[in-house]
């Protein structure tokens, strides 16, 4: 059974930690690594005690009110770290069943914080739009063409 809970800020690095667990190579000075701000909020998936993914919230540049969401996928992405490139495969059902877990909880956490908006954008095919039909949020275009998805909180 899918377990999403919030991710306290001491324990953040804990995810990156078992994200590595098993792979070859060091996990990645965070601190160091770091290139952009911290995230408010942080959930996790867990599934049988495993790391399922995490999703992460930002203040939305330029939007008051609003966050960015944000989202990583366990084993796609210790697929990127050891192939060294994105996988280009569709979202099957289960991760968009659990990435529909991640940001349903970090649409709660983000509605208590007082946000009224979330948005994302593409990146891996199947993955913003899953999420976007099954939590009734709406495509926006920008004036340059790039689409994104909002829900209302």
């Amino acid at each position: 059974m899918l377990e999403v809970e919030p991710v306290p800020d001491e324990a953040a690095a804990d995810l990156y930690r078992a994200l590595y667990a098993g792979l070859p190579g060091p996990v990645p000075d965070l601190v160091r690594e770091a290139s952009g701000p911290a995230p408010t909020e942080v959930v996790a998936a867990r599934e049988a005690g495993e790391l399922v993914g995490w999703a992460e919230l930002f203040p939305a540049p330029g939007e008051p009110g609003a966050a960015v969401l944000q989202w990583l996928l366990s084993d796609r992405e210790r697929q990127r770290i050891t192939s060294g490139f994105t996988t280009a495969h569709p979202a099957s059902p289960a991760e968009i069943d659990v990435l529909c877990a991640l940001a349903s909880a970090a649409a709660d956490r983000a509605r208590a914080a007082g946000h009224t908006d979330l948005r994302w954008w593409p990146a891996e095919p199947g993955f913003a739009e899953g999420i976007a039909a099954a939590l009734g949020a709406e495509p926006v275009v920008d004036a340059e063409g790039w689409r994104s998805y909002r829900l209302r909180l």
